[in-house]
């Protein structure tokens, strides 16, 4: 009497396989992207920090300016996915956080996140504004 095995059969499988691959490459630019958006809130919350630190070195200095070096501020910051700095010493860019492309950047063109005194942030690329 022969017994028989209950398996899959070798399409059986190919076709979960496929499933799976189709399901991970909808997947992936998801992740991806969400990933980065993370990666962009450390770079936001830099940049507060460097704002804050503007408004208090403009007090300092008798409202005559601000800024153009992060070593002129009361503040240390590192960054592993972002190079920060003090932006152009004007209320219009106050600090900038620019992408480092040697960390982990799977995307385009490297992009810049730019804070003003009044804490309005904006991105150049306009194509990254996803994530502000």
């Amino acid at each position: 009497m022969k017994r028989y095995v209950r398996a899959f059969t070798l399409l059986e499988l190919i076709i979960v396989i496929m499933v799976l691959g189709i399901l991970a490459s909808l997947a992936l630019p998801f992740y991806i992207r969400v990933a980065e958006k993370t990666r962009t809130t450390e770079a936001k919350v830099s940049l507060a920090t460097i704002r804050s630190a503007q408004i208090r070195y403009h007090a300092s200095h008798d409202g005559t300016g601000y800024a153009i070096d992060l070593s002129q501020l009361d503040v240390e910051l590192g960054s592993k996915y972002f190079i920060l700095g003090a932006g152009l010493g004007t209320e219009a860019n106050c600090g900038n956080a620019t992408r480092n492309t040697s960390a982990e950047w799977k995307g385009g063109t490297p992009y810049t996140l730019t804070i003003d005194i009044d804490g309005t942030l904006s991105i150049d690329p306009v194509e990254y504004e996803y994530l502000l």
